[in-house]
């Protein structure tokens, strides 16, 4: 039944995509232009068209590409080894965050803070004990059809920035407009997902006491 209902509305679109070009070819002709008037005039509305119809797609796929290229990926600033090699002793006595203390917008430990700034932009604790913190943020760029996830993991005593890791969720649209929550509605035709550095990033974040949180629970 989906199936049949996609191809109608494929069916129904395409007509429509036809007659919105052949309407200024129409109006062209009644007005006495020349045939090639007419020509360029429906190249015109051809353009005209297809941007209102791809354009939002086009532009935001041709985003996710140079962003894939360009920002994807993970930046370890700091080993697990290193990391115990300057605290000896202290990873044994680490203990996971309860699931759900997210949702209460607070943390387990009173001194791991539920929300921090980094670059001017708040991040959400995902998981993490009482010293290793996983901060995460997702953004909607590009009318919501190209999605942003970042991550930090950060030594709460310290401050320090142990790794960092981002990667792109890109999806073909017809309706990409977020809500006042930033959630999306609309279907989508198709997606890709540019996230090179996934399993490497989160296998490293479960080394600090086992760390829980994955992609899929993000």
């Amino acid at each position: 039944m989906i199936g049949i209902l996609l191809i109608l509305f494929f069916i129904i679109g395409f007509i429509v995509y036809i007659w919105l070009i052949w309407l200024p070819i129409r109006w062209a002709k009644k007005r006495g232009f020349s045939w090639r008037k007419q020509l360029y005039i429906g190249i015109a509305g051809f353009f005209v068209v297809s941007a209102v119809f791809f354009g939002k797609n086009l532009i935001s796929y041709a985003a996710f590409k140079y962003y894939c290229k360009n920002e994807a990926g993970l930046t370890i600033y700091k080993t697990l080894e290193q990391w115990k090699k300057e605290n000896p002793g202290v990873w044994e006595t680490l203990k996971q965050i309860d699931d759900g203390q997210e949702y209460q917008g607070k943390t387990k430990y009173p001194d791991v803070p539920y929300e921090r700034i980094f670059d001017n932009t708040k991040y959400i604790s995902s998981s993490g004990n009482q010293r290793i913190i996983l901060y995460d943020k997702t953004d909607y760029i590009f009318w919501g059809a190209l999605e942003v996830y970042s991550f930090i993991l950060m030594d709460n005593k310290t401050q320090e920035i142990l790794a960092k890791y981002k990667y792109f969720h890109w999806k073909n649209t017809w309706d990409t407009t977020p809500d006042k929550d930033g959630w999306r509605g609309g279907s989508y035709l198709g997606e890709k997902i540019c996230d090179p550095e996934d399993e490497k990033f989160f296998k490293y974040a479960r080394s600090f006491s086992n760390l829980s949180l994955t992609k899929e629970e993000n």
